[in-house]
């Protein structure tokens, strides 16, 4: 995990490149399609994360250790507190002893005492109860009288007569009032349902102050009682101790109450190490997560620089691809028409295959292309004449030695290097397996020269286009 940490702190600085700084191609100057900054405002522009050190997890199972530790010396102490208690509180010779009749009378008083706690608290919650449920009553009736503007039925009726005899009589001014008047009337008519409901409830509601006193003189009865069992619980524990205590001094045993007082401690100091115990555990996961989220946020960074980095060395190598592409001698006079010719490499290319496939021709089919192509000036001599000497020919040296057999050689097979084939595969003209192929595999060269010729630099970079969406789409479909 160090190691790995490690790595992560490595120098990602940009160093310039002194090749691009030779031609005097500037990086500000490169720009990506998608941003318009240059590649140095957008390295800025990343936000490394704040470095994070890799929480020490030996350090945490050191500290855990020595909580657990304690936690274990403070059980090993419980349990001994626990075989003393268990030994002490069993007569050794099988009876009962004095001391042993006072344990007994405590553990009844003790059962006593829950009873009586048990009774207290249910007289209490019943008390409570019945508080809850008057306080209850009350407020719903209050509430209830507030709503309500009257508190008979009769009242209600002889409001609702009057006016009745209002909209019989015609005394109503307009039609406004009238409406008025009748949303009124309904409205007492539902109030005598509310009054009468009010009235039932309020009769409903009895005086429970009696069944209150007696719960209050039997809570009193129980804590009074509860009261006598305790003192007479403490007593016993007195006697208890002081018969303890009149034993010898080798005989005598050790004191409960301190024991049960260390036992009650040691529980608390168990409470506060698993505590921190727990805390230990919380912080070291905090710790954890916070460095593996630097992990991620510098990976992204580190993927974001190298991406940009990337793209700014294809930018480079493009601009320089550019420069080389450029002749050497574009700038420099020259009457020779394939001079700073963009497919000057392919017309020599298909002058140099028409001269080697020419001195493969057998003799009678190569007079009919000297006579064709006398004006050519591969083919003439040192003296301006047609020439059929072999060391006047460079390519004499490659022709096969035919036999006098006539049509017998010209039906013969030839045997090309394979820097020919190469070539004639390169240019896309058909390979010659015989002699009688080569004037059909000359006329495709010528008409390719001519068309070589006759391309300009935008068929250059068309078809340079072409080839490296070609190579992209293969390099694809293998990935």
């Amino acid at each position: 995990a160090m190691a790995d940490e490690k790595s992560l702190q490595v120098d990602v600085s940009l160093e310039p490149l002194s090749t691009v700084a030779e031609k005097s191609l500037s990086t500000d100057s490169l720009k990506t399609e998608k941003d318009s900054r240059s590649f140095e405002e957008r390295i800025v522009a990343l936000i490394k994360p704040a470095v994070i050190d890799q929480p020490n997890e030996e350090k945490v199972q050191a500290d855990l250790a020595i909580v657990k530790e304690k936690i274990a010396q403070c059980d090993k102490r419980l349990t001994d507190i626990k075989t003393t208690l268990d030994s002490t509180s069993a007569p050794k010779d099988g009876t009962k002893s004095e001391s042993g009749k006072i344990i007994e009378q405590l553990k009844s008083l003790r059962i006593q005492i829950r009873e009586a706690s048990q009774e207290k608290e249910e007289l209490s919650q019943r008390l409570r109860e019945l508080k809850f449920t008057r306080e209850a009553q009350q407020k719903h009736l209050t509430d209830m009288r507030k709503s309500l503007k009257y508190d008979d039925v009769q009242q209600v009726d002889e409001k609702i007569r009057e006016l009745e005899r209002k909209i019989s009589y015609g005394q109503c001014s307009d039609l406004k009032e009238e409406k008025r008047v009748l949303t009124e009337i309904k409205q007492l008519t539902q109030m005598k349902s509310v009054i009468a409901q009010f009235n039932a409830q309020r009769q409903s509601v009895v005086d429970d102050s009696d069944i209150r006193e007696d719960l209050e003189r039997k809570r009193a009865e129980a804590g009074a009682k509860l009261d006598a069992v305790k003192k007479e619980a403490t007593d016993l524990e007195k006697a208890l101790e002081a018969s303890r205590g009149s034993k010898p001094t080798g005989e005598r045993g050790p004191s409960r109450s301190e024991l049960w007082k260390e036992q009650k401690e040691l529980y608390g100091k168990i409470k506060i190490y698993r505590a921190e115990q727990r805390k230990i555990n919380n912080d070291f996961r905090e710790e954890l997560n916070k460095f593996r989220d630097y992990q991620r946020l510098f990976t992204n960074y580190k993927r974001q620089l190298q991406k940009i980095q990337a793209e700014q060395r294809r930018a480079e190598w493009e601009a320089r691809t550019k420069e080389e592409d450029k002749p050497v001698d574009a700038d420099v006079p020259s009457d020779d028409p394939l001079v700073g010719h963009p497919w000057a490499h392919e017309i020599l290319q298909c002058s140099d295959l028409e001269k080697m496939l020419t001195s493969l021709l057998p003799k009678e089919i190569k007079a009919d292309v000297k006579e064709k192509e006398a004006d050519k000036a591969w083919l003439h001599g040192a003296a301006g004449k047609m020439s059929g000497k072999e060391d006047a020919d460079p390519f004499a040296g490659l022709a096969v030695k035919k036999s006098k057999g006539g049509k017998k050689a010209a039906a013969g097979r030839l045997v090309l290097t394979m820097d020919t084939v190469a070539g004639l595969a390169a240019a896309g003209v058909a390979i010659p397996t015989t002699a009688a192929d080569i004037p059909a595999c000359l006329a495709t060269l010528e008409e390719k020269r001519k068309a070589y010729t006759a391309m300009t630099e935008a068929d250059r970079k068309a078809a340079k286009a072409r080839s490296s969406a070609a190579a992209s789409a293969s390099g694809g479909a293998r990935g």
